[in-house]
């Protein structure tokens, strides 16, 4: 499971590439961008191994003069992250609804079964 740190990078790359099969992101640009959440660069560094260790996308670091560049390179798994988290919330809130509806349900026959004795 990710973490909320996790979960904004990967909003924040996603965010700068797009549908794209990769994009060239200057290092500031994207900390600045996950910054309100809390991230120092310790923690920053941290995410994005882990997100490249786990699959969701390739990582290459380059310089240009004093400029410290990534490029990002988007797998599948990180394309449909959004996709799982929306599915994710609908699957939960149906069983919600179910159980909801069962309780209702089960409210109801026991007010019948009582009217009937």
């Amino acid at each position: 499971m990710l973490t909320g740190k996790e979960i904004a990078l990967i909003k924040a790359i996603t965010s700068f590439c797009g549908e794209d099969s990769g994009c060239l992101i200057e290092e500031a640009k994207l900390y600045a961008k996950v910054k309100g959440k809390k991230f120092n660069e310790v923690q920053f560094d941290l995410a994005l191994k882990t997100l490249e260790d786990e699959g969701y996308f390739d990582l290459i670091r380059c310089s240009r003069g004093e400029e410290k560049l990534l490029y990002l390179s988007p797998k599948i798994k990180a394309k449909n992250y959004e996709r799982e988290r929306k599915q994710l919330a609908n699957s939960l809130l149906i069983k919600i609804l179910f159980a909801v509806l069962g309780s209702v349900c089960a409210f109801l026959v026991t007010k019948i079964l009582y009217g009937l004795f």
